[in-house]
């Protein structure tokens, strides 16, 4: 079976989706290191919607490579975007900047959070943002070698965390089975 995602560098993989409606739900992960692979490792889960239905509108501001996001979200009469710094989010229509994963850089309060941009930009609008708040496999973590787990509850995405680099690679892959 090919690699799902290989990462060859400290940091955060991409959400990576499951078919958390699948009956019952089984995914297996494993983590496979290169022949010279020296890097610490684990891989976390979210329960938030990574699909166009857990997409919410944004406001936003950039000045040079610090974005800005003001989050409109209400839920039950309460504002609030639940981050944490390195928790996600994937953010779309910000002028002049890529579609993509950004790690939460800094919260600013319940409604507004900093991502770090590669692109140096003055500039302000509306987008869309899906946000990813992130646990930990409950044993796949600080992991030095290759392993394998699983995940027997419903998760809606996947991501690998390397936490230490020095050299190689790790390969992760998911596999999702059903009846």
């Amino acid at each position: 079976m090919k690699p799902l995602y290989r990462q060859a560098a400290a940091g955060f993989g991409p959400a990576i989706p499951v078919d958390y409606r699948s009956v019952p739900f089984a995914v297996g992960v494993m983590g496979i290191l290169s022949s010279n692979g020296s890097l610490t490792w684990g891989v976390q889960h979210t329960l938030d919607d990574p699909g166009p239905e857990g997409s919410l509108p944004i406001s936003y501001s950039q000045t040079t490579t610090t974005i800005t996001v003001t989050d409109r979200r209400v839920v039950s009469g309460v504002a609030g975007h639940g981050l944490s710094v390195a928790d996600s989010v994937f953010l779309r229509g910000i002028s002049g900047t890529p579609d993509g994963n950004y790690q939460i850089a800094s919260v600013i309060s319940q409604s507004q959070y900093t991502v770090t941009s590669a692109v140096s930009q003055t500039a302000a609008g509306n987008g869309s943002a899906n946000n990813f708040r992130w646990d930990t496999h409950v044993s796949l973590t600080g992991q030095t070698t290759r392993a394998d787990g699983n995940y027997a509850f419903p998760v809606r995405a996947i991501r690998l965390n390397v936490s230490a680099y020095t050299a190689g690679y790790i390969d992760l892959i998911i596999l999702q089975g059903w009846l």
